[in-house]
C-alpha cells in the first residue's frame, strides 16, 4: 500500500489585496535527508517594477530540524547590496524582548535588512535578496517543516517591510515555504494483543529500509547516523521487516503477539534507511499496548 507524499506546502498568508510587492521563501530542495544541505534563499516579487531601496524581513524555522551552519548572507546575485546586516541564532540572539526566538531551541527568528545607496536601487520584477544555508538534522515528523515570514514580529516587535527610496512602505504579500527531513516514521493501529499496527515509512525512491523495535527505552548516539531511541541489545528487540523504497511511502503492517504478558508495555520503533556512510536513522515513534 502506498500513499502520495506532500513534500513541498507553499502557504500564502492573508495580504493585502492591491500589494504592489511581495517576499517569498524558496528552498533548494522539498525534501531533504538528514546531513544534507538545503539553502533558504530570500526573494523580492516586483511585478509592477517599483523602485525598491530598502527591506527588512523577519522569518522563523526550526532549530530542532534544521542546523543553521552560516549566517544569511547576499550572493553576487543579490539585490541591494550596499548595507546588509542579520541576527539569527547560533550566531547571537539579541533579542531582549523575546529570548524564546533566540536560544537556538525550538522556533527561532531570523531578521535581516538591507539598504541601497542610490546608483544601485532595484526595480526588476524578481530580485534575490539573500541565502541562508542548513543542514538538516534526524528527522522528528512526518510533516513538512514550516519556514514561515512574520512568525515573530508581534514578539520582537521587528516589522517586514519593503521601502522606496523616499522610505515609503510598498504594500506587501508573502509566500512562505517548508521542507521534509526524510526519513520519517508515523504508526497507527490497534495496540492490542492481536491487533494489526501499521507503520508508514517516507524516504527517498531506492533507498533500502529496516524497521526495528523494542520494549526498553535508551538513547544512544550512533554519530553521523543520528540517535538510536531503544535498546537494541534488549531480549525484546526485534527486526520486523526491512524491503527498498519505491516512489511514495511504505507500509509496513505488522500484528501485536496475542499475549497479555504485553498489556501496558511501550513500543519504541525506529527505521534505519541507506546503506554504508550513508546510513540515517529516523525518529522514533512509540505506543503503549493495551
Amino acid at each position: 500500500m502506498k500513499r502520495s507524499l506532500l513534500t513541498l506546502s507553499l502557504l500564502t498568508l492573508s495580504t493585502p489585496l492591491l500589494a504592489q510587492a511581495g517576499f517569498r521563501l524558496e528552498s533548494s530542495a522539498s525534501s531533504v535527508r538528514s546531513g544534507d544541505s538545503v539553502m533558504l534563499d530570500v526573494l523580492v516579487d516586483n511585478p509592477n517594477g517599483l523602485q525598491i531601496a530598502g527591506y527588512q524581513i523577519q522569518f522563523g524555522w526550526d532549530a530542532e530540524t534544521l542546523e543553521m551552519v552560516g549566517p544569511p548572507a547576499v550572493t553576487s546575485s543579490s539585490v541591494l547590496l550596499d548595507i546588509f546586516g542579520t541576527n539569527s541564532p547560533p550566531f547571537g540572539n539579541g533579542f531582549s524582548n523575546c529570548p524564546d526566538a533566540g536560544n537556538g531551541l525550538s522556533r527561532e527568528a531570523s531578521f535581516s535588512l538591507g539598504v541601497a545607496l542610490p546608483s544601485n536601487i532595484f526595480s526588476g520584477s524578481v530580485g534575490h535578496l539573500f541565502r541562508v544555508p542548513y543542514v538538516a538534522k534526524q528527522a522528528s515528523q512526518q510533516a513538512p517543516v514550516p519556514l514561515l515570514i512574520t512568525e515573530f514580529e508581534s514578539c520582537t516587535g521587528n516589522s517586514t517591510l519593503l521601502s522606496d527610496p523616499t522610505g515609503t512602505a510598498i504594500s506587501l504579500s508573502y509566500i512562505d515555504t517548508s521542507v521534509e527531513i526524510t526519513p520519517n516514521l508515523s504508526v497507527t493501529g490497534a495496540f492490542q494483543p492481536g491487533g494489526q499496527v501499521d507503520f508508514e515509512i517516507h524516504e527517498r525512491p531506492g533507498e533500502v529500509w529496516r524497521l526495528a523495535v523494542s520494549l526498553e527505552y535508551l538513547e544512544t548516539n550512533i554519530g553521523s547516523m543520528g540517535t538510536l531511541y531503544f535498546n537494541h541489545s534488549s531480549p525484546s528487540f526485534r527486526v520486523l521487516g526491512m524491503g527498498t523504497m519505491g516512489a511514495g511511502p511504505e507500509i509496513a503492517t505488522v500484528t501485536i503477539p496475542g499475549l497479555p504478558v504485553l498489556i501496558g508495555q511501550t513500543v519504541y520503533a525506529q527505521t534505519l534507511t541507506g546503506t554504508g556512510l550513508a546510513q540515517r536513522l529516523s525518529n522514533m515513534v512509540s505506543f503503549v499496548i493495551t
